[in-house]
């Protein structure tokens, strides 16, 4: 995933509903009535012809609590790498360092 598809992805989060979102489900049938934030927000409803399904909506629920939780590992992720490929460059850069002196030392 590049960059502009983690920002395409953190500003989709940043503009929605605020989460979590909960299903309503529909008791009589794998539908459900919609999908609404903790707030009392609905967020989506049944068009009333095809209901989501709860499977759907409970996916749906559940990426827009997590999603946002993933961002952050992945931010957190990829600065930690950017810092330890700094630090072996560097580690590198100084047993080649190494290498030469010692090689000096032999002549």
């Amino acid at each position: 995933m590049n960059t502009d598809e983690l920002v395409r992805l953190r500003t989709l989060c940043e503009q929605a509903t605020p989460g979590p979102w909960v299903v309503l489900p529909r008791e009589d049938s794998d539908g459900c009535d919609g999908i609404c934030a903790s707030t009392g927000t609905i967020v989506e409803t049944d068009s009333g012809c095809y209901p989501p399904k709860k499977v759907d909506a409970a996916f749906i629920t559940a990426v827009r609590t997590a999603l946002p939780i993933l961002l952050d590992d992945i931010e957190r992720l990829c600065d930690e790498n950017t810092k330890l490929r700094a630090q072996l460059t560097k580690a590198e850069a100084d047993v080649t360092a190494q290498d030469e002196n010692a090689i000096k030392a032999q002549d």
